[in-house]
């Protein structure tokens, strides 16, 4: 029996960022009738992307003609959805790739603008993005953190703040086509029913967005820590986070730099460490009151340990190894991605991450360059880029507290 998913399926993929065109690419020329033309009528403001039309859709300039076509036709018809009234269909590649072979990079680039500018003219409410093509057509533009394979990503349902669209990861027909059966049962049948339907289950609701930076309030001052540490004594949950100088903190010279602690969905605090500042924030950490969260906690757990000397009482969730109990796929309980997956923000770290990566000349204890950062940019994209991480894990840790509660 073959494994359940291919090398095809857990690749990763490079978005380029130099811009191109038809003329660039020149399939258009090879294709029978041209780049293919937006298919459906799109009833319940559907959208689907395929990754590339075949042979016989450039033919007939038809979508999901033959076998893959049946299938898809199919398994919509079962959750309900008619595929030419009710959606629309375009691709991530417009045009018929000779030998119906799967798109480039460079492929996808020449037609990312035509399918964004579709996006935007007709105004989707749920997108389908049918194979590994179409995510790194409409996702990765705003993912920058390498996409991985399609394993990866099938069966979220993002609420992407860009587009404001849900957005749906599913496999391919053709993939799903391909497997094998067991126990007379194909299971990525099985699994692609599922990702449909819990797709389909997110049509009318709408997505809401907040600003939450203006939820951060920036501690200024030791007078002003000191007036908020009744409050955080006082908090039922709180979700904190820290950024230091390393991954470990056991090599001298290291440091906390700065910590932000969220104890509401709309009350968040980020400050700049001192050693005032951390003798009053031992008391929170050390009281058994307030239970604590945070996302891989072992890294907050160590760091208060051996720079704070504060031993953390009533450690009460970890979002990192609860996303990975929800869902035990590969490089998806990271922080980044949970934010991306459940609240649709793709993109809050690129300026400070490449500052935040250690060398590997002392291993784990290594230091990064934060300190530079800091010099360089000033203390609030830090304070702001903490204070995030910290709302962001508060959310999620009532998020998958509801879910918890489904098993």
């Amino acid at each position: 029996m073959r494994p359940f998913f291919t090398k095809e399926q857990t690749k990763s993929d490079k978005i380029t960022k130099i811009p191109q065109s038809c003329a660039s690419c020149g399939l258009s020329k090879k294709a029978k009738h041209g780049r293919m033309k937006p298919w459906g009528k799109f009833g319940k403001k559907i959208l689907i992307v395929g990754e590339a039309p075949t042979r016989k859709d450039d033919r007939m300039q038809k979508a999901w003609t033959g076998s893959q076509g049946d299938l898809i036709k199919s398994y919509f018809k079962k959750a309900g959805v008619h595929l030419f009234r009710d959606t629309m269909t375009t691709y991530a590649c417009l045009c018929l790739i000779p030998k119906d072979k799967k798109p480039e990079e460079k492929e996808l680039s020449c037609c990312r603008k035509r399918v964004f500018k579709l996006i935007k003219k007709i105004k989707p409410k749920l997108i389908f993005l049918v194979g590994s093509a179409a995510v790194q057509s409409v996702i990765g533009k705003s993912w920058k953190k390498g996409l991985g394979g399609m394993e990866r990503w099938r069966g979220f349902t993002i609420p992407d703040r860009e587009l404001k669209i849900w957005l749906c990861p599913i496999f391919s027909p053709k993939y799903v086509e391909t497997r094998d059966i067991w126990k007379k049962v194909n299971l990525a049948e099985v699994i692609w029913l599922q990702d449909i339907k819990r797709a389909l289950g997110k049509i009318d609701e709408k997505i809401k967005f907040t600003d939450e930076k203006k939820y951060i309030t920036f501690i200024e001052s030791d007078k002003h820590f000191k007036s908020i540490l009744p409050r955080l004594l006082r908090a039922d949950l709180m979700s904190f986070d820290y950024e230091s100088t390393g991954l470990k903190p056991h090599a001298k010279g290291h440091q906390i730099t700065n910590t932000a602690a969220t104890i509401g969905p709309k009350e968040c605090y980020s400050w700049m460490n001192n050693e005032y500042r951390n003798r009053l924030f031992k008391k929170v950490l050390e009281s058994k009151r307030v239970k604590k969260s945070a996302h891989n906690l072992a890294f907050e757990d160590s760091w208060s340990t051996e720079i704070l000397k504060a031993e953390i009482q009533n450690w009460f969730w970890d979002t990192m190894v609860t996303a990975h109990i929800l869902d035990n796929r590969k490089g998806i309980s990271g922080l980044k991605f949970q934010t991306y997956v459940n609240f649709g923000v793709a993109d809050y770290d690129s300026h400070v991450s490449p500052y935040l990566k250690s060398g590997d000349e002392n291993g784990a204890n290594t230091m990064n360059d934060i300190l530079r950062f800091i010099k360089q940019y000033g203390e609030e994209p830090i304070k702001t880029y903490c204070g995030l991480d910290s709302i962001y894990g508060y959310g999620l840790t009532l998020l998958q507290m509801e879910l918890v509660k489904t098993f």
